[in-house]
């Protein structure tokens, strides 16, 4: 590792550039657009939860609710989802548990009516 770097840092002197310079301006400029997403999250999270809605305009308003609503119909969806599969899979164990019930039912009254095993 430090062989390498020691190639790069000649090959730096040589050539009289930074190889990173323009690497360190990316990484920069990516940090800055993140920072700005960032506040914009932090923005609208207040703004779901009812913080920082004063300065919105009417039209800003109406954007949010729709959100808002499109959000809760997401997750309506969803949670229907959850409880019908839940419910499916009850209502499959309890057939399952039933069916085995009638079947120990034949089999005690099998023996009931041939309690030796004699036909």
């Amino acid at each position: 590792m430090a062989r390498t770097k020691r190639i790069f840092d000649q090959y730096q002197q040589t050539k009289g550039i930074d190889l990173w310079s323009c690497h360190y301006e990316i990484m920069k400029e990516d940090l800055e657009k993140l920072k700005e997403m960032n506040i914009k999250i932090r923005r609208e999270t207040r703004q779901r939860m009812g913080q920082c809605l004063n300065d919105l305009s009417f039209q800003d308003l109406q954007s949010l609710e729709s959100d808002m609503e499109s959000a809760w119909r997401v997750i309506h969806d969803r949670a229907n989802r959850v409880l019908t599969n839940q419910i499916e899979t009850s209502k499959k164990k309890v057939r399952s548990v039933e069916q085995i019930n009638r079947k120990l039912k034949m089999e005690l009254g099998a023996m009931d009516e041939d309690p030796y095993g004699f036909c």
